[in-house]
């Protein structure tokens, strides 16, 4: 049973009133009772001697005279006496009068064992009826004289009075019904005085510090609890107080560890970036040499188709203008190659949409040249409207560069059958994923999950930095809050990069 305390504690406290009361009340009761009956017994016996003795007395012919038993018991009647039996030795009546002082009141029988008992040795006998409320005595009584000339030949009768104590007895219930109702008045305003001043000094009280900690538990540390007493409560409040100023002084020297933390983890992370970049600095410079090896072969050949058309004198105005412009466009391929890569080692300062179809194809510019100079085939599958996600454009273009350069290192390593990497993009309602696959053979089982593990690397010393799978991770998972994941498949191994997106996004 959950029941709170300030409920709990009032309700106990009744409970143990009531049951001490009645207890009492109970107590009272049995007293009362018996103190009525003793004087109760006390006056019935006193009386009925009383009228044992006027009646032995006044009875001196030799008949019974009613008359004269009827004015002597008439007064008593009047109060509380209901029935008068006179018998004789033989148990034959001489004398009944009964009078009803209530409609419950009935007419008490004749008792054979207390009238022989009675008798035999003439003392009085009193008794309690309690479904009638009645004092039942019965007393020896000299009959009259049979013979006037035998004055010693009185015989010994009996008289039964029969008292009706009904109204002391409802007074006497009366009185300790109103005590009982009383006592439960009174323990009513005591519990409610008692419920009252606990709830002050402590309940309310108890309530403010419970709100505390919740608001305290909820993560707001700006919680006080005023009090203008000086008790054991007050003790704790002060000390929860003190806690939660601890706490909250706590919580902001933690806030700011975490974010310098956070802040040098970040800077640490775009070291890395810078240095996975550098690191790929000199393969860059030979993409670049394979990116201008073509155009440079171009503008030699035009240089030497000038060089020769002029020694012969056939160069012309309109030839001059023609392997001008050709020259022109070849310098200009030449020096977009230069932007794209210069683009690719310039760092990005804050997050953007871009479009994940526009990063695959720079970045497969930027490895075009060395691809073909190692006879990979590269096939991509990515549609026009493949989607945007929020990022840093750069750092997924090295993402992919990475991932490409370490699938072509393994495929160099191949010697028979054909080189491939696949890309494929695609989009469905809750998700972007992107699949970059080789077939260069896969990697080991017992070090694929270590890939990604910082400096950590498959290649020969000297060849790898082991950050460049790392970094990827870096950048996907915490700077674009998607997911990398590597599988072997049959012929090679698959990069699978995720990005889960709303319904309303894009």
């Amino acid at each position: 049973m959950n029941v709170r305390l300030k409920y709990s504690l009032p309700l106990s406290i009744l409970f143990i009133g009531l049951v001490l009361v009645m207890f009492k009340s109970y107590n009272e009761m049995q007293v009362t009772k018996e103190n009525m009956l003793k004087e109760s017994f006390s006056e019935t016996r006193v009386l009925g001697n009383r009228i044992s003795n006027q009646l032995s007395t006044d009875w001196q012919d030799t008949h019974l005279d009613k008359y004269l038993v009827r004015s002597t018991i008439s007064s008593y009647m009047v109060n509380y006496l209901d029935q008068v039996d006179i018998y004789d030795e033989n148990k034959n009546i001489l004398f009944s009068q009964y009078i009803s002082s209530h409609k419950a009141d009935k007419k008490e029988p004749f008792n054979t064992k207390i009238y022989n008992q009675l008798i035999k040795d003439k003392f009085s006998h009193l008794e309690f009826q309690q479904d009638h409320r009645h004092i039942i005595g019965y007393f020896p009584i000299d009959l009259p004289l049979k013979n006037k000339n035998q004055m010693y030949s009185r015989s010994t009768g009996v008289l039964i009075l029969v008292f009706d104590i009904t109204k002391q007895y409802n007074f006497m219930q009366e009185n300790i019904y109103y005590a009982l109702v009383s006592n439960i008045v009174v323990l009513l305003l005591m519990v409610l005085s008692i419920y009252i001043l606990l709830y002050l000094l402590i309940f309310k009280r108890l309530s403010t510090l419970h709100n505390a900690t919740i608001q305290l538990s909820s993560g707001d540390m700006n919680v006080n609890v005023k009090t203008t007493m000086n008790d054991e409560l007050t003790d704790v409040i002060k000390t929860f107080n003190d806690m939660a100023h601890q706490m909250s002084e706590y919580k902001n020297t933690m806030e700011e560890k975490i974010q310098l933390a956070l802040d040098e983890h970040q800077q640490q992370n775009k070291i890395l970036i810078q240095q996975s970049k550098l690191a790929s600095m000199g393969e860059m410079i030979g993409n670049i040499a394979h990116q201008w090896r073509q155009p440079l072969n171009a503008l030699g050949l035009i240089n030497q188709k000038i060089a020769l058309m002029s020694r012969k004198g056939k160069l012309t105005d309109e030839q001059i203008q023609k392997n001008t412009l050709n020259a022109n466009e070849l310098i200009l391929s030449m020096s977009h190659t230069i932007n794209d890569f210069r683009d690719f080692f310039k760092p990005n300062k804050q997050a953007e949409l871009f479009s994940l179809n526009d990063a695959v194809i720079d970045s497969l510019k930027l490895l075009d040249a060395s691809l073909k100079e190692s006879n990979i085939n590269l096939s991509l599958s990515c549609g026009t409207d493949f989607c945007k996600v929020l990022g840093y454009k750069n750092e997924f273009i090295q993402v992919l560069v990475n991932i490409i350069n370490n699938s072509k290192d393994a495929l160099k390593e191949k010697v028979d059958g054909s080189r491939d990497i696949s890309l494929s993009g695609k989009r469905d309602s809750n998700a972007i994923i992107l699949t970059i696959s080789d077939n260069g053979g896969g990697i080991p089982e017992n070090i694929i999950d270590r890939i990604f593990e910082p400096y950590y690397t498959t290649k020969e010393e000297g060849q790898g930095t082991g950050i460049g799978l790392y970094m990827s991770k870096i950048i996907i998972e915490e700077n674009m809050n998607g997911l990398i994941d590597v599988q072997n498949t049959d012929d090679g191994v698959v990069f699978t990069i995720t990005f889960y997106i709303d319904k309303e996004d894009n």
